[in-house]
């Protein structure tokens, strides 16, 4: 989808192809179906997708702002001392070396770490809380700030049916013409939304 990179001394570029080298900058997807990879030098890997803004720097350590949309991350172990830090509209992440993916828009920011440790701090109070892997926080003013587990999504489930409909879990379908009486599933959603 359309990407475009602003760079130093208002340069715009909107031409960008798979091996285009960029310099620090903002990139945008102006497109739902915009999506980038960027990879510094260490072979630290970001991946932005969405209608997105991502302003990126190297110097002494990484810098990144999202300013919205998705990030992410496959951060290498960073040097002592020059974590790589993402600042959002209502957090700012401290990465050493880990694997996360970070939404953010004005009002929240939802980080879920698979890989490593991310110390996450809110903005408003300065609070803060460290990510373990297989957890995630939303840092926004009207939440505590507590990383929670995420929950296993299970793509495999067994019934016990002939327990009978009470002891079952879905729905149960008596027989109705060429149909004979089944259980039929249910979806189940867990409390995993963004704010």
């Amino acid at each position: 989808g359309p990407l475009q990179w602003t760079g130093g001394g208002g340069r715009v570029r909107d031409d960008l192809v798979v091996g285009s080298q960029l310099p620090a900058g903002t990139v945008e997807g102006t497109s739902p179906r915009s999506w980038l990879e960027l990879t510094f030098r260490d072979g630290t890997t970001f991946s932005v997708a969405g209608q997105s803004r991502l302003v990126f720097s190297e110097a002494e350590r990484k810098k990144l702002r999202l300013h919205s949309g998705r990030l992410y991350a496959d951060v290498r172990p960073q040097p002592k001392g020059h974590s790589l830090l993402v600042r959002t509209p209502t957090a700012t992440l401290d990465v050493v070396g880990t694997q996360f993916d970070v939404e953010a828009n004005t009002y929240a920011t939802a980080m879920t770490v698979s890989e490593g440790r991310v110390r996450v701090t809110r903005l408003i109070d300065d609070s803060a809380v460290d990510v373990e892997a297989g957890h995630r926080v939303v840092a926004a003013a009207d939440r505590d700030l507590h990383a929670r587990r995420v929950p296993v999504i299970e793509n495999a489930w067994k019934s016990e049916i002939d327990r009978g409909p009470d002891h079952t879990l879905g729905r149960w379908r008596t027989a109705s013409g060429d149909a004979p009486a089944h259980l039929a599933s249910v979806p189940y959603m867990t409390e995993m939304g963004f704010v």
